[in-house]
C-alpha cells in the first residue's frame, strides 16, 4: 500500500511544479487534496484502508493522517462492515472477515464535517493460480545509477481465464538475510539475533489479457532481483486480478511517474480513481479503492546457478566496514526489518 501512496504523492508534486497545470493557477504555491489508498483482497490478513490530506505549501510536501471518520465497506449493495480505526489514518476491517471472489464491494466513509465519499461498486473476480515460477541469473540483469549489476530475473506461468475480460497486477516481497543492522557514519554493527531485510517491489506491474485471452501465458518476468548475497532468499510473488477501471487508474499512476519526462513536458492528467464526494461533487479525490482476488506463491531463490560468475553486490551496495570494538546491535522490528524468521524460510 505504502507504495502507491507514495507514488501518487510523486505525481501530486509534479502536478504543483509543471509549467502548464491543469489547476488553477492560485494553487502553485498551495495544494491540498484528500488520496485514498488500499486494496481489499481474499487473502487471510488483515484488510486496511489509508486516508490522508496531502497538502503542498510552499514548496514543501505534507501528508496528513485524517483520523475520526465513519469507514464503511458494503458488501454485496446490502451488508454494511464497519471497519476501525488503527493508526495514523488507518482504518482495517474486523478480525475474522474474508472477502470473496463474486462478490461485490463498495467503499464509504464520512468526515464530522458531513462530507460523504463513496467509491465504485466493484466485482472480486476469481484470479487465475501461478502454475510455476522460475529464475534466470543475468550477469549484468540490473541496472542502479547508469550502471548495470548482476541479477536474477523471475518468471512464471500461469493460465488466463477463457471468454473472461481480465486485468491482472503483479508485485513481490523478498526476505533476504541481513547481518549488519546498524550502521555509523564510520563502522557497520553485527546483529546480535537474528535478522531479515524485507524489500518490495516500487514499479506497477499490469497487464490487460487483451493478446492472450484464454491461453497459456509462459515466461511472464516479473521481478529483477540484484544478486545481493550468494545465500539464497524467500520471494512471495503475488497475482492479482483487478477491474477495468483499477487498471485504468494504476496504468495512468504508472505512466505519470515513471515516464513523466522533464517538467516542462505536457502535465500529467489529475490522479482521480473511482472515489467520489457524493455530498460536494466538486471535489477531486486522488487515489483508488481497489478489489483484487489474489493467488500468491513462495519461491526459494537459492541463486546457485550464480556461483563463480559474478561477486555480489551486498545488502548496502557497498563493502561493510566493521567496527573493531566488537560493539553489536539488535534487529529492531520495522516495516523493513524483522528478527522472526518468516514462514518458507530455509535453513
Amino acid at each position: 500500500m505504502y507504495r502507491f501512496i507514495r507514488l501518487i504523492s510523486v505525481v501530486i508534486a509534479l502536478l504543483v511544479y509543471t509549467c502548464v497545470s491543469p489547476y488553477d493557477v492560485r494553487f502553485k504555491k498551495t495544494l491540498r487534496i484528500l488520496t485514498v489508498e488500499g486494496t481489499l483482497t481474499d487473502e487471510a490478513k488483515e484488510q486496511q484502508i489509508e486516508i490522508a490530506e496531502t497538502e503542498f505549501v510552499n514548496d514543501a510536501l505534507y501528508r496528513v493522517p485524517i483520523n475520526g471518520l465513519v469507514v464503511q465497506l458494503k458488501v454485496n449493495g446490502k451488508e454494511i462492515v464497519t471497519m476501525q480505526p488503527k493508526e495514523k489514518g488507518v482504518y482495517v476491517l474486523p478480525n475474522g472477515f474474508r472477502a470473496k471472489a463474486g462478490n461485490r464491494y463498495q467503499l464509504i466513509f464520512s468526515k464530522p464535517d458531513g462530507n460523504r465519499y463513496e467509491s465504485d461498486d466493484e466485482l472480486m473476480q476469481a484470479v487465475p493460480p501461478i502454475d510455476s515460477v522460475y529464475s534466470v541469473f543475468v550477469p549484468e540483469g540490473y541496472v542502479r545509477k547508469e550502471k548495470r549489476y548482476p541479477s536474477h530475473s523471475i518468471y512464471l506461468n500461469y493460465q488466463d481465464t477463457p471468454f473472461e475480460k481480465s486485468y491482472y497486477v503483479w508485485s513481490w516481497t523478498l526476505w533476504e538475510r541481513q547481518n549488519l543492522c546498524v550502521s555509523t557514519d564510520y563502522y557497520d554493527l553485527y546483529c546480535n539475533q537474528p535478522c531479515w531485510e524485507i524489500l518490495r517491489s516500487d514499479n506497477i506491474d499490469i497487464l490487460s489479457d487483451s493478446f492472450t485471452d484464454g491461453k497459456r501465458v509462459t515466461g511472464k518476468k516479473v521481478a529483477d532481483i540484484p544478486y545481493y548475497q550468494s545465500y539464497g532468499a524467500l520471494l512471495e510473488i503475488r497475482q492479482q486480478r483487478i477491474s477495468e477501471t483499477s487498471y485504468q487508474f494504476l496504468k495512468l499512476l504508472r505512466d505519470q511517474n515513471q515516464g513523466t519526462g522533464s517538467l516542462v513536458d505536457t502535465p500529467p492528467e489529475a490522479l482521480v480513481g473511482n472515489l467520489r464526494n457524493v455530498t460536494n461533487p466538486n471535489e477531486e479525490v486522488a487515489g483508488a479503492f481497489l478489489v483484487a482476488s489474489t493467488q500468491s506463491v513462495m519461491y526459494w531463490l537459492n541463486r546457485e546457478n550464480a556461483n563463480g560468475k559474478a561477486r555480489p553486490v551486498g545488502l548496502m551496495w557497498r563493502d561493510p566496514i566493521i567496527s573493531p570494538t566488537g560493539i553489536t546491535a539488535p534487529c529492531v522490528p520495522s516495516s523493513t526489518r524483522t528478527p522472526l524468521q518468516p514462514d518458507g524460510w530455509h535453513f
